[in-house]
């Protein structure tokens, strides 16, 4: 949506938006989307899809070509022709392509790049052939939280090996005092340890931060994700 309104901008007065979209901050809000797909499948944490869905084409990959992202221009070609079935999003959607794709589009497969990117304190992602890693740390009082500090996923040939569950349709219990009994909600409904009886809680005391984060190497340290009475003194869990 931010790069649908400086866009709107630049129509109306070109050049408007030019010096935006060279912010390496904005730049790297809009290449979240494509930090955060693997093939067909997205990197999984909160109330997430493990399928990349719905992705809206006509704002991916005039995006791409406005920052000059090769990232963003990989995720929008490769991607399958489809449309959201929600409403008015088709009608957005189909008129955006009509007016806002480019006429052609590129043929060159460029969806092979080695890449790691780090979201301070939250989520870091590495991108390689053939496997990819994404690591969650945070806390866990984030929006749609899941108790998933120290969860992983693993992805070979960009297909998922171990996988994050993701979110359920929504219920009445999805956000309600049964929230966190629900199984692929609670801690030991994802791939972080549990401690005897004692899995991750919710709220912003537990939380989780890198010690170490780069394309070869990632520590995260957890020991403050558990109650105090589970015990947990010190808790370090790495991926190589």
């Amino acid at each position: 949506m931010l790069f649908r309104v400086l866009d709107l901008l630049n129509k109306m007065q070109p050049g408007a938006a030019d010096k935006l979209f060279k912010e390496p901050k904005i730049k790297a809000i809009f290449e979240f989307i494509a930090n955060v797909i693997i093939g067909d499948y997205a990197v999984c944490f909160s109330d997430a899809s493990p399928m990349a869905t719905n992705l809206l084409l006509s704002c991916i990959i005039p995006c791409g070509i406005a920052i000059k992202s090769e990232k963003m221009l990989a995720l929008g070609n490769n991607q399958k022709l489809q449309f959201t079935y929600r409403c008015g999003d088709l009608l957005r959607e189909t008129l955006a392509r009509l007016f806002d794709m480019p006429s052609v589009l590129s043929t060159e497969d460029k969806s092979n790049f080695s890449s790691f990117v780090s979201y301070p304190g939250r989520l870091a992602i590495i991108q390689d052939d053939p496997f990819s890693c994404a690591f969650k740390a945070g806390h866990n009082a984030e929006a749609h939280n899941h108790n998933d500090l120290g969860h992983f996923s693993l992805f070979c040939h960009k297909k998922p090996i171990i996988v994050d569950a993701g979110s359920a349709i929504y219920t009445k219990a999805t956000f309600s005092a049964q929230r966190y009994t629900l199984w692929h909600i609670r801690g030991s409904g994802h791939n972080a340890p549990v401690f005897g009886d004692y899995e991750q809680l919710a709220g912003i005391a537990y939380k989780a931060g890198f010690l170490k984060a780069d394309s070869h190497e990632m520590i995260c340290d957890l020991h403050r994700s558990y109650p105090a009475e589970a015990g947990v003194q010190n808790f370090i869990r790495s991926i190589q």
